[in-house]
């Protein structure tokens, strides 16, 4: 009995850890960017503090990020270079930051096949 009651306990609090630490998807956004295209992508939930922000490819032929950054509500800007690369179809990034209300997200994107549309997945927690 002792040992159900600590298994039901170690269930619970496992289940409070997890979900304290899942990512939200506060954007998903489709672009078409054969070059570069400075893209400022507004958040959907941004009334909630965040400190990591993870980036996604879904499109087949991949993207490219430049220069990206988190916006707060005050208007400071955060780098992210973490976020800046290459991304095959799937491939996610994810970079961290100062614990902060963010309005939207800035960057140079471009898609890596010409004529393509790039579809962009962003979460945070």
């Amino acid at each position: 009995m002792k040992s159900f009651a600590l298994s039901a306990v170690f269930l619970v609090v496992s289940g409070f850890v997890s979900s304290a630490q899942a990512w939200t998807e506060v954007a998903y956004e489709t672009i078409f960017a054969d070059y570069p295209v400075y893209q400022q992508i507004v958040l959907r939930k941004s009334k909630v503090e965040y400190q990591e922000i993870m980036v996604q490819v879904m499109n087949p032929g991949g993207a490219r990020i430049q220069r990206a950054e988190v916006i707060t509500e005050n208007g400071w800007s955060l780098p992210a270079w973490r976020l800046e690369g290459d991304y095959r179809f799937g491939m996610q990034q994810s970079d961290m930051f100062q614990k902060s209300k963010v309005r939207y997200v800035r960057m140079y994107l471009s898609t890596l096949r010409p004529r393509e549309p790039v579809r962009l997945r962003v979460m945070m927690r």
